[in-house]
């Protein structure tokens, strides 16, 4: 069974619709999950400390969902570098 291609484009942040649901979504998994008023996370970082952390691949690959993942940490207020963009190999 093959799957029906998305038009280019739609899949971006620029795309009211599709921004929405990304802000929908991450809205609701932030608020399920307490992220932002978290009592262990308060207890065990102190305010304006920093966390390092790095993501890898465990196998080939392509990048993608770089563009919605920043907009969850600016959302969270973390501070973020990628060394790949979206559509590179790994």
């Amino acid at each position: 069974m093959q799957l029906p291609q998305t038009p280019p484009g739609l899949l971006h942040l620029s795309n009211l619709r599709y921004r929405t649901a990304v802000q929908r979504h991450f809205e609701n998994a932030l608020a399920d999950d307490g992220a932002l008023s978290d009592i262990t996370s308060r207890l065990l970082f102190k305010p304006r400390e920093g966390v390092k952390a790095y993501v890898y691949a465990k196998q080939a690959g392509i990048v993608a969902g770089l563009e919605e993942t920043s907009y969850l940490l600016r959302k969270v207020k973390s501070s973020f570098h990628f060394k790949k963009k979206d559509g590179e190999k790994i």
